[in-house]
């Protein structure tokens, strides 16, 4: 299935992992955002996520053999600030939080009154790979990227969104 754009312009989708020497290391041109709505979110450039850090607390033992070393190691809480970084180009009349599912822009961040859950699938190739839903999403910061005379004039958004839950669903 081609994807076309409105200057009729379409471009199949990337599939070089079926067949004999298919690659095996992953890559990410094939992932969708969604919203509470299901929709795609769109014109996401920038996406990754922090959930992966936690103490581990070492103990000691004094002991003849052992004095003051290491003995073992235990985990501890997780310390990961269960947030998302993002970066999308906004588009006339759908912006960040309008694409997000909501019914207006935000004139600031007070305007959120509600959390959002968003889903995340990964594409290995054109099939879908896996799926992790977040849920309990507040915005903690989303501002627009400078306007500047020596870029591409595109207008981009920074955010970060914390969330309660990030758990997969296939």
């Amino acid at each position: 299935m081609a994807i076309t754009n409105p200057y009729q312009v379409s471009v199949a989708p990337l599939d070089f992992y079926d067949g004999d020497f298919a690659k095996v290391t992953k890559s990410y041109h094939g992932i969708s955002i969604l919203n509470n709505a299901g929709s795609e979110v769109g014109r996401i450039s920038d996406w990754s996520y922090n959930v992966f850090t936690r103490d581990v607390f070492h103990v000691r033992e004094l002991g003849r053999f052992s004095f003051g070393r290491y003995v073992d190691a235990v985990p501890g809480p997780s310390t990961a600030s269960y947030s998302i970084t993002v970066t999308r180009a906004e588009l006339w009349g759908n912006e960040f939080e309008l694409a997000m599912g909501e019914t207006q822009a935000y004139e600031d961040l007070v305007d959120q009154v509600a959390p959002f859950r968003l889903v995340e699938v990964l594409y290995r190739g054109n099939s879908e790979y896996e799926q992790h839903e977040y849920v309990g999403c507040w915005w903690r910061e989303k501002n627009i990227q400078g306007y500047t005379a020596d870029g591409n004039a595109v207008v981009q958004v920074n955010g970060e969104i914390a969330f309660v839950n990030r758990s997969r669903l296939s």
